[in-house]
């Protein structure tokens, strides 16, 4: 499976749409330590200060596993590729999976990035600063939350693209799965509001939510984090399953 991967991530890069959106993370990484690091009424902010505004508009990395899901596995139905990728002797679920692992890895290697350069680029124009005790761990506390949603769409994203085998389907599949359910639950919650316990299954809302962690009970992060591992693993399986009974 790992030469999959390996032929899978040369095939990635010989695009350019992997190029775009590395460019595009660049110039918003840029701008958000540019903006946060500006001393506001004399206040001077530090690099590692851009950690949380990166946090608090961590929803907009939402498109990016999308994204990466359709430059990973959307050519195998466009151009017909799966049948080379069959060729290879492996199974179904291998290669369903070896998608899904690179897909994945992608997504945080670029959003690590993002933070790292945020957080360079910032501490370069005012400094680093004096971090209080516990700075970087609880941080990290946080990204790590974070990321597992991400992987959690990015599941979802590599799902719709084998379920579906039709980029324009697979993205219109994305944002209603983003849209719909939210607007679904405030519209009822003006009826009863106690429909608004359903924002839990809402990925979006619980990265917003999770900016705040610390503030948080425990139990709403424990909570998030299991409705994360749940569709990861409900839409790996189901995925797996259906690939490897369906026409291809």
């Amino acid at each position: 499976m790992k030469h999959l991967i390996r032929a899978n991530t040369c095939r990635v890069f010989r695009g350019l749409g992997i190029y775009v959106t590395i460019i595009l993370i660049f110039l918003m990484s840029s701008y958000i330590a540019l903006g946060s690091t500006a001393p506001h009424f004399g206040i001077v902010n530090y690099g590692p200060d851009t950690i949380q505004v990166i946090f608090n508009g961590f929803s907009n990395f939402v498109h990016l596993p999308l994204a990466l899901a359709i430059f990973v596995s959307g050519a195998l139905f466009t151009y017909g590729a799966i049948a080379n990728e069959l060729a290879f002797g492996l199974s179904r679920a291998k290669i369903y999976f070896s998608h899904l692992m690179l897909g994945s890895a992608l997504c945080i290697v670029l959003v690590l990035v993002f933070i790292l350069w945020s957080v360079f680029l910032g501490s370069i124009i005012n400094g680093f600063g004096n971090m209080p005790l516990g700075f970087w761990l609880e941080k990290t506390g946080i990204l790590g939350v974070m990321l597992i949603h991400l992987l959690a769409l990015s599941s979802l994203a590599t799902f719709l693209v084998f379920t579906s085998k039709r980029t324009s389907i697979t993205i219109g599949a994305f944002f209603a799965y983003l849209i719909v359910p939210r607007l679904l639950v405030e519209m009822s919650s003006v009826i009863n509001p106690n429909f608004l316990r359903f924002r839990a299954f809402d990925l979006v809302y619980s990265i917003v939510l999770m900016a705040q962690m610390p503030y948080l009970e425990a139990a709403q992060v424990h909570q998030a984090i299991a409705v994360a591992m749940g569709i990861i693993v409900l839409t790996t399986c189901i995925g797996i399953i259906l690939f490897e009974f369906r026409d291809v």
